[in-house]
């Protein structure tokens, strides 16, 4: 059982088609790619059902965004 199950309601754990992250590297690797994006979309929605639960307990002022913008560029990535 995760936290977020024990946590928040748990529904959302009924959309991955996953029981944890590493078979979704298997599922990249493997091209199983709508998989994935419901598993990667299924993270999202707990991560915010998680901090939902975490603002109600937590001031807002502890809560700090930090931007996925990457720090470094890959440079075979470039046009």
């Amino acid at each position: 059982m995760s936290a977020y199950d024990t946590l928040v309601d748990g529904e959302l754990s009924d959309h991955d088609p996953f029981d944890d992250s590493q078979e979704a590297v298997a599922a990249f690797q493997n091209g199983q790619f709508e998989d994935l994006l419901a598993h990667n979309l299924a993270d999202i929605l707990r991560t915010k059902a998680l901090a939902g639960l975490a603002e109600q307990y937590c001031g807002k002022s502890e809560f700090n965004l930090k931007s996925l913008t990457p720090s470094a560029r890959d440079p075979s990535l470039s046009d």
